[in-house]
């Protein structure tokens, strides 16, 4: 998932933008000479910006199938940890 322009008009008004590295090969490609630092988004609103973008191809009652299903994932690892740890 690409952070556009628009999509990232918050984070610079929140300070998390930073010069594009020169370096990197795909720079070139990146059309601006800032970049914008995804571990510096509140991590809720990380989450929503990856969900939507998620939802937009995928059909909502599929999503909430596979959300249900790392629900039950996870508390099968807790399951198996506990019992680890116990």
């Amino acid at each position: 998932m690409g952070c556009t322009w628009g999509s990232t008009a918050n984070a610079v008004a929140a300070k998390i933008t930073r010069p594009t590295k020169l370096s990197d090969t795909r720079a070139a490609r990146f059309g601006k000479s800032i970049s914008v630092e995804l571990d510096a988004i509140e991590p809720r609103r990380l989450r929503s910006l990856v969900e939507r973008a998620i939802l937009k191809h995928l059909p909502k009652k599929k999503y909430e199938e596979l959300m249900e299903q790392e629900r039950e994932e996870q508390e099968e690892i807790r399951r198996l940890v506990d019992e680890i740890e116990t």
